[in-house]
């Protein structure tokens, strides 16, 4: 308690709870607009990568974490100054081909049918986070790492924090820890949750011919399957699976995994030669009644954790963000903490959130249900959509990244 008393307290406008890509976005934003004073709390280490050692053409298939930015996604980087550097390793979606494993019905969009440069881009999750934190270092952001928020007071004009190794006092206080977050429930925010009984199988996998920009996302038996292009024939696969349906899939050889996998997706990518390690993780639906509290708001998956089905998690969360920077770059003279800032925020993403949250759900009991109706209900529904650009154009604007009432 005595070396507790002694720590000083260390001052800042904003702290940001969360150093992945959402953290570090938010803080580069206000960093780049405002004069505050900026701090973000990170449990893990910085990040090692060398974004000039990568190759534009070959994919490192090694590490099956990345990321699907749409297009407005990008825009929102570009006006960071990091999409420039990332633009000899991020792989384009010029298409997008929607279709259901052993039946006739399918979609395909492409960036040409709506006069844009692509539909969204593929991206690894290191040289992403690399960039943002040295960009951060540049614009002079604390680094409290790595560290984590052990307790903090509500006052009524700041929030005091003590991490493992500090002593902070904050007028606002932004989590972005994701869909696990500690600080959130130490801030006494109530989750709602729905369980889909689902498990994500995530890997890298390389083909035998190139992908020239397509995107899949399959609907199997098992349940959908994603391949996002990554360099020039190499794929990020997201394969949502019943849980305990993944066991035998990760513990087999490469070799009968990628048979397993050719079965369910077919052979419209080419011939599945080479994987990654497996990895797996529960889905499960995540939303808040509230995104604000007193002197607090939270942003990215701790705002919201939904089913990758449509690749919406982190397009959603980037545009939690672009408002939360708004509303703080117009009020930054004032007290940015105050709840008349804070909920302007949460009423401004609101319909967004509902509305992404509801598709993806939806897409979810639509496209995971073997039953003969809603099997010729979805197959009639992409054949319409091929046809019928007015169906077609509301999928595109979500694959983007647009908000329909913008």
């Amino acid at each position: 308690m005595q070396k507790l008393l002694r720590m000083s307290v260390q001052q800042f406008d904003l702290v940001v709870a969360g150093g992945g890509v959402a953290g570090c976005s938010l803080a580069l934003a206000l960093a780049q607009q405002t004069q505050l004073k900026i701090a973000i709390v990170e449990k893990q280490p910085e990040t090692e990568y060398r974004i000039e050692q990568a190759s534009a053409t070959q994919a490192d298939v090694s590490d099956a974490r990345v990321v699907a930015l749409a297009e407005q996604s990008w825009e929102f980087l570009k006006s960071l100054g990091v999409a420039e550097s990332l633009r000899q390793i991020v792989t384009p979606i010029d298409h997008i081909h929607v279709s259901d494993r052993g039946h006739l019905g399918q979609c395909e969009l492409s960036s040409a049918e709506y006069n844009v440069p692509a539909l969204g881009y593929v991206c690894g999750l290191s040289p992403l986070l690399h960039k943002l934190e040295q960009e951060l270092k540049e614009a002079k952001v604390t680094w409290l790492r790595p560290d984590s928020v052990k307790t903090l007071q509500q006052k009524e004009s700041q929030i005091l924090i003590e991490t493992e190794h500090e002593q902070l006092e904050t007028k606002l206080l932004v989590v972005a820890e994701g869909g696990e977050s500690d600080t959130r429930k130490k801030l006494g925010f109530v989750t709602q949750q729905k369980q889909y009984q689902q498990v994500a199988l995530v890997t890298n996998i390389r083909a035998n011919k190139p992908h020239h920009g397509t995107a899949y996302e399959r609907f199997t038996q098992d349940g959908p399957l994603a391949l996002l292009p990554l360099g020039e024939r190499d794929y990020s696969v997201v394969w949502s699976l019943k849980a305990g349906e993944q066991e035998d899939l990760l513990s087999m050889t490469d070799a009968d995994f990628l048979v397993e996998l050719q079965e369910a997706f077919g052979y419209r990518a080419g011939i599945f030669e080479q994987c990654s390690q497996r990895q797996s993780f529960p889905l499960k639906l995540v939303t808040m009644p509230n995104t604000v509290g007193h002197r607090c708001a939270l942003v990215g998956n701790a705002v919201h954790t939904i089913h990758p089905i449509a690749g919406q998690g982190l397009n959603l969360g980037l545009r939690d963000i672009d408002e939360l920077v708004k509303q703080i770059v117009n009020h930054s003279a004032d007290d940015i903490g105050r709840f008349e800032l804070l909920n302007a925020y949460q009423q401004a993403r609101l319909a967004d959130q509902k509305r992404v949250v509801s598709m993806t759900d939806g897409l979810v009991s639509v496209f995971s249900n073997q039953h003969i109706p809603f099997v010729i209900g979805r197959n009639l529904g992409l054949f319409a959509m091929q046809f019928l650009t007015s169906l077609k154009r509301p999928l595109a604007r979500q694959a983007m990244g647009q908000i329909s009432n913008r």
